[in-house]
């Protein structure tokens, strides 16, 4: 479905088309950026920022880092953080989903890292390096939405960049339970805009 907007098109595609196009530019080495939807990586990454992910190669994943990833069974496109490393398997979870994670995930299923997000032109912190690993420990315990909303109270005055988004982001939408998941991967939609050249 294409629909026409000032800026230019929108599509919305089946999340099997979006992980077909992804997996084809990312074999070739190319970096592949598309607009996210769904709120399982909130309040880090939001519906509506520019996701970009760069090509695995050589690297394998780290603990805290964001990949998109085939989860198995379903073959379904997903964006989530890496919260543990068992042998040649990820665990994968949702920041936004305490409690549900992706299960163990094979290196072959791996596309790629997500490298920048851009939300309304600007880009974004989700949580890297030595952050993104908090974020997964504390995610793995099911923990990080009370330490978000804690770290929004102690700084409530000063107000902080982006602690009190990432808190009032958690606390306006609620989190995904295993009933919210469709159980048909095409049946979750990736929009896909038109995405901005960043400035150099």
């Amino acid at each position: 479905m294409c629909k026409k907007l000032s800026s230019g098109l929108e599509l919305t595609l089946p999340n099997s088309v979006l992980r077909d196009l992804m997996q084809a530019a990312l074999e070739r080495g190319a970096i592949f950026s598309f607009r996210a939807y769904g709120w399982s990586m909130s309040p880090f990454i939001r519906q509506g920022d520019v996701i970009s992910v760069y090509p695995i190669q050589d690297r394998k994943p780290t603990v805290g880092q964001v990949i998109a990833f085939i989860q198995p069974g379903t073959h379904a496109l997903l964006i989530h953080r890496v919260v543990r490393i068992q042998s040649t398997k990820y665990l994968i979870q949702g920041d936004n989903m305490p409690g549900l994670n992706d299960g163990l995930v094979p290196e072959e299923n791996i596309l790629g890292c997500v490298t920048h997000v851009r939300r309304n032109g600007k880009n974004a912190w989700y949580g890297q390096g030595m952050a993104g690993y908090f974020i997964a420990y504390l995610s793995r315990l099911g923990l990080l939405a009370l330490f978000v909303s804690l770290l929004n109270r102690l700084f409530r005055r000063k107000r902080v960049a982006g602690v009190t988004s990432a808190a009032k982001e958690l606390r306006t939408h609620r989190t995904y339970s295993k009933n919210d998941l469709p159980t048909d991967p095409d049946q979750t939609n990736v929009r896909i805009g038109p995405i901005r050249k960043q400035k150099q």
